[in-house]
């Protein structure tokens, strides 16, 4: 049986987000495809056939040297979100080289000594030449989507949180990269309702509540394996993020992939994966207000529309692309 070890953040399951569900998700199916899948832990003492980098965090360069040394090969996935882009990022490069030398030349050297990245976007990879500059060669693989909610009812979302009407919904953490309060004030006109699930970062939420009407919810964390989360999904007409920067939002693909119509910023190469699925817009509120009463126009999405688009993002695909980038790595030697 292959063996592959998995390196994530050490608080991983404490502080559960985006890469976490795509490296769990990502070893929960490489096990169902034969694979033994091992995650990195302080009381680790040998290494998998491979090793797959998820993330950088501190001391994640000191691995990638252990591995270089016992001569196993890794590959990277960077999951690289930076706030710039284009020659704001090239710039920014610059300065990192003579201000923050230990963990910025950690990360350049862990992308150039892998084997292979694997990026989510073609995005991402134009941003990480732009910040780290020549590096081997990548494979684009989507995220999957996990639609944990067999039983989820659409009408428990509205009855517990009073909706009586179509609405948006946003789930993600309510921060400035996220950009919830630009559709708030966007939609600040409108009688259409506005719903944030997620939760909030300090002061930013209060901005987002300065601009929310009566009708509009601010809700918190729902877990994600809780049928409220689908029931929010299934229940919206609309799921809009305008992020200010993206690497490929599992959100929005759990939104498409329960029927609602999807609206996103244009920051971050999402084109690339949702196309026609979507409306993408430049996030500032008059363009997003349009766009958004746009997709409240049409009807919502059926569920057969639904289930095709669900079934061009499952994790199982996702695994056996991981997989061939594997087995190329290991046949190289």
């Amino acid at each position: 049986m292959p063996r592959v070890t998995f390196v994530t953040s050490l608080h991983g399951g404490l502080v559960w987000a985006g890469l976490e569900e795509q490296a769990f998700r990502t070893a929960d199916a490489l096990s169902r495809r034969g694979w033994d899948v091992e995650f990195l832990t302080p009381v680790t003492r040998s290494l998998g056939d491979i090793v797959h980098f998820f993330g950088t965090y501190e001391g994640t360069w000191e691995v990638a040297k252990e591995c270089l040394r016992r001569r196993v090969p890794y590959v990277c996935s960077p999951v690289f979100l930076p706030d710039e882009a284009g020659i704001a990022l090239k710039l920014k490069a610059q300065r990192k080289r003579w201000t923050d030398q230990t963990s910025y030349r950690g990360n350049r050297r862990l992308f150039q000594r892998a084997r292979r990245l694997i990026v989510l976007t073609a995005k991402e990879q134009q941003n990480l030449t732009d910040y780290f500059g020549k590096l081997p060669s990548a494979t684009t693989i989507p995220n999957g989507v996990e639609l944990a909610w067999p039983d989820a009812d659409p009408d428990r979302f509205r009855q517990e949180f009073q909706i009586e009407s179509p609405f948006v919904l946003c789930v993600g953490r309510v921060c400035k990269r996220k950009n919830q309060a630009v559709i708030l004030e966007a939609m600040a006109g409108s009688t259409v309702p506005v719903v944030l699930v997620g939760p909030h970062d300090g002061d930013y939420v209060d901005a987002c509540r300065r601009f929310a009407k009566p009708v509009d919810r601010i809700v918190g964390s729902i877990a994600h394996d809780d049928p409220l989360l689908g029931s929010a999904y299934l229940a919206c007409h609309v799921f809009c993020l305008p992020s200010r920067s993206e690497v490929l939002s599992l959100a929005a693909l759990e939104a498409a992939a329960c029927g609602a119509h999807v609206v996103l910023s244009n920051t971050w190469g999402g084109e690339e994966h949702f196309g026609s699925s979507a409306f993408f817009v430049d996030p500032n509120s008059a363009a997003l207000k349009q766009a958004i009463m746009a997709a409240m126009a049409l009807p919502r999405r059926s569920t057969e529309e639904a289930a095709e688009f669900a079934a061009r993002f499952t994790w199982g695909s996702v695994a056996e692309a991981v997989e061939n980038v594997y087995r190329e790595v290991l046949s190289a030697g």
